[in-house]
């Protein structure tokens, strides 16, 4: 059975834990996959797009959407943003 580990952030630039949760979602052992959720702007589609070419789910999220977005997962990751990141 594979398990499901979500890595969120709602920071509106997650440059450089945009890489880390990429890093993290690729090194996750055999029985576990990561599915990102980034908020919903120009940077987290960049990251969004990496994500998917590397063979990680990934989706954009709305202000709005983040109570969907979570629901049904088993556990998550929160990578909290902050301004000079």
């Amino acid at each position: 059975m594979t398990r499901e580990v979500v890595l969120a952030t709602d920071s509106a630039a997650p440059s450089g834990m945009g890489r880390h949760m990429l890093t993290l979602a690729g090194a996750l052992p055999e029985g576990w996959r990561a599915r990102l959720l980034l908020p919903r702007h120009a940077e987290g589609a960049r990251l969004v797009a990496e994500a998917r070419a590397a063979g990680l789910g990934a989706a954009l999220v709305a202000p709005e959407g983040w109570g969907h977005a979570l629901q049904g997962a088993e556990v998550v990751h929160v990578h909290a943003g902050i301004g000079w990141e």
